[in-house]
């Protein structure tokens, strides 16, 4: 109508992000957010080894009887116990996973979801992988009922090393712990509410564990944190000679099958496992009393 101002008023408030909407579109990043967790805890506490290149179970030969040495005089006739052995059968097990995928999500995507697929499913190969050895390892010995506390973890760490060491011959120096009982040890003071885990520069050494790590010391074990394992405080940790238990594993594969008639792609990692408890006194599973 002749007015400048209104001219200038009607211009600004036509020209907005609303009305032009096509131009200011939001950016797509190549970024893929997950809260998926990698990695192995329980296994890398253990020892590996490749599994047999066939067979859906193999065995291994173990001692039931140790043969027996003792002092013998001047002429006198050798004796002692004849040394007995006997076998472990292992079973092979499947791991798997598999998605079906059209060609144009694998084709059109962006970020590559074929890749990001890929990525999770290893991820979740690997926590089944995992989960399978904490259930393994849970077969072991039960250990001596403790209270919760600093003052049971030392019991259980200090009792259980020995009784180990005893049954089977090796140290166990490597400790499993969950997510709970991680938390719970990081908490643990001594009577003048000083940490004995998290200090910079402890008093005490009882060891170093931290919020930002999954690996650390307690009263001279090695710490594995498992985010796969259980959340219960009891039954929550587990302390292994690694030499007692031993996961035989195939190398991972991928197969990816055109279904032309459907225009798919299916896409599947697998791997075959094996869990051997070879010797359950060195495997020392954490009980907590009421």
């Amino acid at each position: 109508m002749g007015s400048d101002e209104s001219r200038q008023y009607v211009r600004a408030a036509d020209e907005s992000t609303t009305t032009n909407s096509g131009l200011t579109l939001a950016p797509h990043l190549n970024e893929f957010i997950s809260t998926s967790i990698g990695g192995r805890p329980a296994i890398d506490a253990i020892t590996t080894a490749a599994i047999p290149a066939s067979g859906m179970s193999f065995t291994i030969p173990k001692l039931t009887q140790a043969p027996t040495v003792a002092d013998v005089n001047e002429e006198g006739s050798p004796f002692g116990t004849p040394m007995t052995s006997d076998y472990l059968t292992v079973n092979v097990n499947k791991y798997a996973g598999a998605s079906v995928v059209s060609w144009e999500l694998i084709d059109r995507s962006s970020p590559a979801f074929l890749s990001e697929l890929l990525r999770e499913m290893q991820l979740a190969y690997a926590k089944a992988t995992d989960l399978a050895v904490i259930t393994g390892l849970l077969g072991g010995t039960d250990a001596t009922a403790v209270a919760a506390g600093a003052d049971g973890l030392q019991s259980f760490i200090a009792t259980e090393s020995a009784a180990a060491y005893a049954g089977s011959g090796g140290f166990a120096r490597n400790l499993i712990a969950n997510t709970t009982n991680w938390a719970a040890i990081m908490g643990y003071q001594d009577g003048a509410d000083r940490p004995l885990y998290t200090a910079a520069a402890p008093m005490n050494a009882a060891g170093a564990v931290n919020g930002q790590s999954i690996v650390g010391n307690v009263l001279g074990t090695n710490l594995y944190v498992d985010p796969h394992y259980g959340t219960g405080a009891d039954e929550g940790m587990i302390l292994v000679n690694p030499e007692a238990a031993t996961w035989y594993e195939s190398a991972q594969r991928q197969v990816q099958v055109q279904v032309i008639g459907s225009g798919q792609i299916e896409v599947a990692v697998y791997g075959y496992g094996a869990f051997a408890l070879k010797k359950p006194l060195g495997v020392r599973v954490y009980q907590q009393s009421a």
